[in-house]
């Protein structure tokens, strides 16, 4: 079975993780980056025109829902997080990101607008709302952990394991991921452009880019990119041994002559495929999925 790598911070809880394993997939989720509440004295909410908010993890830290202000969210999972408490959310910009959020906001200028936000935040979002005349409070209400120390060993025992590819659903992960001491020759698979970017940067390359920030459409770009994406990373390292240290050991110090490798293996593209082959009895063509186990 083909083993992805989830990095986000609910761990296995994550509906990711779910959506992932539905498709057949193994996954790993090791949280490469983690939210902590911060102390707040938080203004009289009833007092704003609009109340912005950048994440789930902003919406658990609101300390009650108030009557009359209009809400934005930077994207679908952060509305869907608003209105489980009841709130009817008023804007959600096509693209999550915090300028395309300012910018969505109607009649900013003269609006008093209270900023949920965290410790590591886009600048853009309160930046933009100024600029266009809004009177923005911020209220730093998380701190945002960037490779937390108890993900550490979890994630070092998760690579010894055939990965196939590293689901990024934020820089902040891709930083916490190498942070951890985690590997950048491993496909990386990422929620969007600003993702891909940070993980480009860090040395990654990334076999795939979600077209949208939901939880559904990443699982999609997982499942088109996980074909190739494992065909690579079976080119690039061969299948570690993890019974003991010593076996590791003799794995690195063996050398194989190619004439001793005498099974051969035939691919083909798709998931899930297996046609046995009629001259050579025995052996069958498969997908990357079955041709990896």
């Amino acid at each position: 079975m083909t083993t992805v790598l989830v990095t986000r911070p609910a761990g296995a809880g994550d509906p990711l993780v779910a959506e992932l394993e539905s498709a057949g997939f193994q996954v790993r989720a090791v949280p490469t980056v983690a939210t902590r509440r911060l102390p707040v004295e938080w203004p009289e909410l009833a007092q704003f025109d609009w109340i912005v908010v950048t994440s789930a993890a902003g919406v658990d830290t609101l300390p009650r829902v108030a009557a009359g202000p209009r809400w934005a969210a930077v994207g679908e999972p952060t509305a869907a997080a608003l209105r489980s408490k009841g709130v009817s959310v008023d804007v959600v910009p096509a693209e999550a990101n915090g300028a395309a959020l300012a910018e969505a906001i109607p009649d900013a200028s003269g609006a008093r607008v209270l900023l949920v936000r965290a410790s590591l935040a886009d600048p853009d979002l309160p930046a933009v709302l100024r600029r266009r005349g809004a009177l923005v409070e911020e209220v730093t209400a998380y701190e945002t952990v960037e490779g937390p120390t108890e993900s550490r060993d979890d994630l070092l025992e998760a690579l010894e394991q055939e990965v196939a590819a590293v689901v990024f659903a934020s820089g902040s992960a891709v930083r916490g991921f190498t942070r951890l001491g985690g590997r950048v020759d491993l496909p990386a698979i990422t929620i969007g452009p600003r993702t891909s970017a940070v993980a480009r940067e860090a040395g990654f390359k990334v076999a795939a880019e979600a077209a949208g920030p939901s939880v559904r459409q990443l699982a999609a770009a997982v499942r088109e990119a996980i074909p190739t994406a494992a065909i690579a990373a079976v080119e690039r390292r061969p299948r570690r041994l993890r019974t003991s240290a010593a076996l590791r050991n003799l794995v690195r110090e063996t050398r194989i002559d190619p004439a001793q490798l005498i099974a051969p293996l035939f691919v083909v593209s798709g998931r899930g495929v297996r046609h046995e082959i009629a001259s050579l009895k025995g052996h069958a063509r498969m997908s990357p999925d079955l041709a990896v186990r």
